[in-house]
């Protein structure tokens, strides 16, 4: 049976308790997640049998004597009603496993500032621009049914970082909300868990000497995250960590623009359209 309009908002809002948790969810994920499950994805040599994964059909080729470039990728998608029903049993199981009675969903909308940033590197340059079959579908059913949040001029972590209080737990499987202080849920891991204020400032300085790959934010060469722990492994203080990272940036011949730059492509807004600004002395 279809879920009823407006059933979620029944659940989790009118019989809350005003003094409850409130989920603050990264409903982007849960878009791209229930969508993409939804498409079936199979690799065919013409003429030949689909095979699941690209290396097995990359393989078979090969073992075969057939050029694996002739390979078609095939989407066979499954009724979109599996994909609302995912989305559904998705938000359900935050709900219940964080405790949460009051939720507020974000997506992101048009007009993120970070694309406007004079980078080197194009922001989340390396991602697909193909979007699954029910994507369209999803989106609007998560607006019309759970009643997300659409922002604009931004992301939806943003937003997740700006509502961010003691009440409050952030569900994201996005790493990058480690940033953010206060209670998180990870529901693929299944793991509910706190980051401290010096959690989240040292994860953000980290960040900014690694870069993050998954947005094509490029850190400084030959820095991962074992070597950027070391790095900042005596410093204390924000400002104690800003400095280690200025002057890394220093030896790899880049400067503070440069830093600037990566910082506010990596920072997590915590008020609304303010950005990073380095630590100063206090």
């Amino acid at each position: 049976m279809p879920l009823k309009r407006r059933e979620a908002k029944k659940v989790y809002q009118s019989q809350a308790d005003p003094n409850g948790i409130v989920a603050l969810v990264d409903l982007d994920i849960i878009l791209y997640q229930a969508s993409c499950v939804c498409d079936v994805v199979s690799y065919c040599y013409p003429g030949h049998i689909p095979i699941h994964y690209k290396k097995d059909a990359v393989n078979y080729c090969h073992a075969n004597g057939l050029d694996p470039d002739l390979l078609v990728k095939e989407v066979t998608p499954e009724p979109v009603e599996f994909c609302l029903h995912t989305i559904k049993m998705m938000i359900h199981n935050i709900m219940d496993k964080t405790g949460a009675t009051i939720m507020r969903g974000f997506l992101t909308g048009k007009g993120n500032y970070r694309e406007t940033i004079d980078s080197r590197y194009p922001y989340k340059g390396n991602r697909p621009s193909e979007k699954p079959t029910h994507f369209n579908a999803a989106r609007e059913y998560l607006i019309k049914q759970f009643d997300a949040e659409v922002v604009e001029g931004c992301e939806a972590d943003d937003w997740l970082g700006i509502c961010q209080t003691d009440s409050t737990i952030i569900a994201s499987l996005d790493k990058d909300l480690d940033q953010i202080k206060g209670k998180h849920y990870n529901w693929t891991k299944d793991i509910l868990y706190e980051v401290t204020q010096e959690d989240a400032d040292r994860f953000f300085y980290t960040q900014l000497l690694t870069g993050d790959s998954v947005d094509n934010i490029k850190g400084i060469k030959g820095v991962g995250p074992k070597t950027a722990e070391k790095l900042l492994q005596d410093a204390t203080t924000c400002l104690d960590m800003y400095t280690i990272c200025l002057n890394e940036y220093e030896k790899a011949d880049m400067d503070y623009y440069d830093l600037l730059e990566n910082a506010n492509l990596l920072w997590i807004q915590r008020e609304k359209d303010v950005l990073w600004t380095p630590p100063k002395d206090s």
